[in-house]
């Protein structure tokens, strides 16, 4: 497998390691629930591409078609993730996941994208805090980034 792949048995070993992981978590994401009062949980979203046989060269040039979202929530307290792929990143596509994973009066950090604006307004009391990823990494002020996640 390492001669097919063309890579050396440390890094084949990480991957699998990661993928072993990912497929525990996903027989476990319809029951992870994270965050509680006054405890941060980090929210974010990131672009993957497919490639193939360029092994991830050019990737800024890849179609739509290609692109991969996936979407993140970790609990800060006990180190525990979730990940979910998604089609976009839309308010209607991340915001029933928040509301699914996250438990009611948790501290969501997050970047400022367009689609976390409503998280203060839901039912669940939410405190939303952002960090603009623009300016800065770490928002002074509030302590909020999203380096965890």
């Amino acid at each position: 497998m390492e001669q097919s792949l063309n890579l050396s048995r440390p890094t084949l070993s990480k991957i699998c390691k990661f993928v072993r992981q990912l497929c525990i978590l996903d027989l476990n994401k319809d029951s992870f629930r994270c965050g509680s009062p006054n405890q941060i949980v980090d929210i974010d979203e990131s672009v993957f591409n497919k490639v193939k046989y360029n092994k991830g060269k050019d990737m800024v040039h890849q179609t739509k078609e290609k692109q991969i979202w996936v979407f993140g929530i970790k609990d800060r307290a006990k180190n525990k993730c979730y990940f979910q792929a998604v089609d976009n990143r839309k308010t209607k596509t991340l915001i029933p996941i928040i509301r699914k994973h996250v438990l009611p009066e948790s501290i969501i950090y997050s970047d400022q994208w367009k689609s976390y604006e409503t998280l203060k307004s839901l039912p669940e009391k939410y405190k939303h805090y952002t960090v603009n990823h623009s300016e800065q990494f770490l928002d002074k002020r509030t302590g909020c980034h999203t380096n965890s996640i």
